[in-house]
Parts: structure tokens; C-alpha cells; sequence
């Protein structure tokens, strides 16, 4: 699964499956959402969870939750006032982000290359949490799923903006090579990620 899913979603999800089948066991693992699509395709993994945006070659997927991309600055950045930004109105200041073969900066690049501009990366690392803490001591500004961030908004005097592009609106999908074809155990993890629970399970 990617990153964004792990912490967001599927701690509660699979913990209500967890009590529900409590002889399965998962093995979960944290990868990036080409990781997650090639680890599927070539039968490592049963199903994996990753951006939409992200080609998936054939495979079978399914809509899973959607997460909402926002600008993250220190309280005291000039863009910092904003309610709402658009992702090139921030193209003048230096980035954080992560490394570069992760979906969210391949689609951050794509993006502000169509809108005609480029994003400066000062510092790339391979957390959502180091992003935070660099933002936190004046390295850059970054991009980040919402649902990611609320434990580290206080605590590092992080300021939140919501992007207001279409596509910052990303949607996480399941996929497998073949629902029918997938152990009885795995459909049965699927039928559950895709059943609406908790304030986080909104139908997509």
C-alpha cells in the first residue's frame, strides 16, 4: 500500500477486520504506488492501494477513498494567510518533497510543468513526517494528504492550505490482477476496505 493510505485509512479498516477474522493475518507493507501497482501485477502481492492517477497496466481496480492534497507552510509563511491556494501561486519558493519516484511528486512536477511553471526542490526525503519536520525549520514549503497531517500541525507550528486544483483531489483505488480470481481471504479484505466505515469511510 502507499503511504498515504496506511496512515489515513487503513489503520481503522484493518482493525475492524482484524476483529472480524481474527485468525487471518496480513502482511501489510508500505511502498510506493508504482511499487504497490508492480508488486500486483507480477503476483507478489495480492492487492495493493495507490493513486489513481498512476497507470495500472491491466489491472482490476477498484475506488477506494479519496484524499485531498494540501500546501503546508510554516504559521509565519507569507503564504501562510491564504484560505484556499492553487499549486503554482506557491512555485516561487523552495519545496520539500519526497524522493523522486514517489506518485505524489511525479504528479506535483506534472502538474506545475502544465500549469508553465517549475517546482524548485530543495530538499527531497521519504517520509511525510520528515517533510513536516523540515518544513518546520525553514527548509521549504510542501504538498501533502490532508488526512496525513493532523498530529504534526500543533506540535511543529505547520500551517494547512487546501490546493484548490481539480486534480489535488486524489483518489486511492484497490487493485488486484483479478477479483474473481483472488484467494477467498483477500476477497474477503476487499469486500471490507470497500464497505464505508468510520468518518473515514465516505463512499467515493
Amino acid at each position: 500500500s502507499n503511504t498515504s493510505a496506511i496512515i489515513a485509512f487503513l489503520p481503522q479498516h484493518l482493525s475492524a477486520f482484524a476483529m472480524e477474522y481474527p485468525q487471518i493475518k496480513i502482511d501489510l507493507q508500505e511502498r510506493t504506488s508504482s511499487e504497490a501497482i508492480t508488486a500486483v501485477r507480477d503476483g507478489v502481492a495480492d492487492i495493493g492501494i495507490f493513486a489513481s492517477h498512476v497507470a495500472t497496466d491491466d489491472l482490476e481496480v477498484r475506488p477506494y477513498r479519496r484524499d485531498q492534497l494540501v500546501l503546508v507552510t510554516p504559521q509565519d509563511h507569507p503564504l501562510a494567510v491564504h484560505d484556499k491556494l492553487y499549486l503554482h501561486q506557491a512555485a516561487e519558493y523552495d519545496f520539500v518533497g519526497l524522493q523522486q519516484d514517489a506518485s505524489l511528486q511525479s504528479l506535483l512536477h506534472e502538474q506545475a510543468s502544465q500549469a508553465g511553471r517549475t517546482l524548485r526542490m530543495r530538499i527531497q526525503v521519504r517520509s511525510f513526517d520528515a517533510i513536516c519536520r523540515m518544513i518546520h525549520y525553514g527548509m521549504g514549503i510542501g504538498v501533502l494528504p490532508q488526512r496525513t497531517l493532523y498530529r504534526d500541525l500543533n506540535d511543529l507550528k505547520l500551517r494547512m492550505i487546501p490546493l484548490a486544483d481539480e486534480w489535488a483531489t486524489r483518489e486511492l483505488v484497490i487493485g488486484m490482477r483479478h477479483y474473481a480470481a483472488l484467494p477467498v481471504v483477500s476477497r474477503h479484505l476487499v469486500d471490507h476496505l470497500l464497505t464505508p466505515s468510520g468518518p473515514t469511510g465516505e463512499t467515493p
